[in-house]
């Protein structure tokens, strides 16, 4: 079972993301600290939204995530599939900015316009 948090600056995110952490959610091998967002995720995304030309500060536009969308699907799965494997109970937080058009809408874990 995956869980994905998406949420605003501010919110209480980490604090959230740290309870579940303690509930024995998986959150990750390789957090930042302070905020329980895994390293692998936010390079993934970081890497997805260099290739699209934009950034966290400048994100891109639906059409551009879909135009990549092939492209990045296999490697997000990979990541996703890494993830199930190493825990049977996993999780992800994700700000808005990333988790907008980054990784999650191009590897489906989201439907396509949730944004």
């Amino acid at each position: 079972m995956e869980v994905v948090f998406l949420s605003m600056h501010r919110t209480m995110s980490s604090l959230t993301a740290h309870i579940v952490k303690k509930l024995g959610v998986h959150m990750g091998d390789e957090l930042l600290p302070g905020h329980y967002e895994d390293k692998d995720f936010l390079g993934m995304n970081v890497k997805i939204l260099h290739d699209i030309g934009c950034g966290w500060d400048r994100p891109p536009t639906y059409e551009q995530v879909q135009e990549v969308r092939e492209k990045w699907l296999p490697i997000t799965g990979g990541l996703v599939s890494k993830k199930q494997t190493q825990s049977d109970l996993w999780g992800s937080v994700t700000l808005p900015r990333r988790a907008r058009r980054g990784w999650c809408a191009s590897c489906g874990i989201l439907p396509g316009r949730t944004w």
